[in-house]
């Protein structure tokens, strides 16, 4: 056995300074790398070259820039599984919150092929989305009532054509055949498909007070051998309009609330009895924050095995947008891991990254590449203070950046740098569905 030590003693020793030698695009040195599926967490020195990590270790390594990420985590880039967010400048708040990439899984798009036509070269973030069941209905509608097709010049989507009813409206008969093929199309052209399988989206604001209630039928559906899963954002309040069917005769009584739990969108201040009934029955802006859910309602949630974390996040226009399109992860980081240690940080990180990355990989080969600090994958990093990383928006101030995070790289490139926004630079690559052709 003696004579095969020295040889593969020698082989290491080579390997190790090939790497060492190597010169990489980026490197971060002394830093505490955390990988949710290895389960790695100590200082490494890691490098980066062509987008992806090319190497994580304890020798030292020379780079064309040189990261000191001490007193730092290193984790993989936050995997946002529900954002309807499509401009570039809400994509600058998203990374300022660590997220380097966003999907569009709920509503979806279409037509597929067009939008990510029109994102690609163009993105901050990485991006992908869902064949929209609703707007191609609806482009079936329009087309049964021979109404022009309507495209939202911000995205490239299809978007409603003055009319919401089309939403739930149901598709003629005579074109229902043409349903089918025109969502397959959408898979075609690279829209992220979820097999036969559940995925709940935002179960905090779907169940409010009866979320525990909801998590534990699903887990009763795993037992039974059903693939679910859920989501969840770490804020009380939901956003719906005063005009709708929730806030139906009884709603009080059903939702344990008053009035005074609804935030007018428009002014930021909560609702009196006199201000609901005048929206209720006007025709202005209805729009309303509802702040329907507790603390421990949350806390139950976000422990559970089966829910991940998403934000369910919208462009972000002014200071009475939701908090969550600008401060959805962040606030996990610094609220409910540093400041209530609802959650350890190794099992907060998991559910941002490698469970987001791991429910789409079967069908999104991309995503193999995502949610992991590892050799081979892909360099959307994020770097970040423990002890400062927070929210900076509120339910009184919206449009604002979370702090902490220093540098965040997506495919290898800054997009955050020294905790300030890198703006006209455009790293982010298209996550397609495994049926692209």
């Amino acid at each position: 056995m003696r004579q095969f030590i020295v040889p593969l003693l020698a082989l290491t020793a080579l390997s190790s300074s090939a790497v060492a030698a190597q010169t990489y695009d980026v490197v971060i040195r002394h830093v505490r790398a955390m990988d949710p599926e290895t389960g790695l967490d100590a200082e490494r020195t890691i490098g980066i070259s062509g987008g992806r990590i090319a190497a994580i270790g304890t020798a030292p390594l020379t780079g064309r820039t040189i990261i000191d990420g001490g007193g730092l985590v290193a984790s993989p880039g936050f995997i946002d599984l529900h954002s309807h967010a499509y401009s570039y400048d809400t994509a600058g708040y998203q990374a300022m919150d660590g997220v380097t990439t966003r999907l569009e899984l709920e509503i979806g798009v279409f037509p597929v092929k067009d939008w990510f036509a029109f994102k690609k070269g163009h993105e901050l973030i990485n991006y992908g989305a869902t064949v929209s069941h609703t707007y191609a209905r609806q482009y079936l509608q329009e087309e049964a009532a021979g109404k022009p097709h309507i495209m939202d010049q911000s995205s490239a989507a299809h978007r409603i054509n003055g009319d919401p009813a089309l939403i739930r409206a149901p598709v003629p008969d005579a074109f229902y055949p043409r349903l089918l093929p025109l969502l397959e199309e959408g898979l075609k052209e690279g829209a992220l498909g979820v097999g036969s399988c559940v995925h709940i989206v935002h179960i905090n604001s779907m169940a409010m007070s009866s979320t525990p209630a909801m998590i534990s039928l699903m887990h009763d559906a795993r037992a039974h051998g059903i693939d679910i899963s859920t989501e969840m954002y770490p804020w009380d309040a939901s956003v719906d309009q005063v005009r709708s069917v929730i806030f139906d005769p009884g709603w009080e009584r059903r939702w344990g609330v008053t009035p005074h739990d609804l935030q007018s969108r428009a002014t930021g201040k909560r609702l009196t009895q006199m201000e609901f009934d005048a929206l209720r029955s006007g025709t202005g802006d209805d729009g309303v924050l509802m702040h329907m859910n507790s603390e421990a309602t949350l806390e139950t949630a976000m422990k559970d095995p089966l829910v991940l974390f998403a934000s369910d996040s919208m462009d972000i226009v002014d200071d009475n947008s939701h908090p969550r399109s600008a401060g959805n992860f962040a606030h996990v980081l610094g609220h409910y891991v540093r400041e209530t240690k609802t959650l350890a940080l190794m099992e907060a990180l998991r559910k941002m990254t490698l469970q987001p990355a791991q429910r789409l990989e079967t069908f999104a080969p991309a995503m193999k590449r995502k949610g992991r600090l590892q050799v081979g994958a892909d360099a959307d990093i994020d770097i970040f203070d423990p002890a400062t990383v927070q929210a900076g928006a509120g339910y009184q101030h919206a449009k604002r950046y979370s702090s902490g995070m220093r540098w965040v790289l997506v495919n290898g490139r800054f997009v955050v740098r020294d905790g300030k926004l890198v703006t006209g630079v455009y790293p982010g690559e298209p996550v397609y569905g495994g049926a692209k052709r």
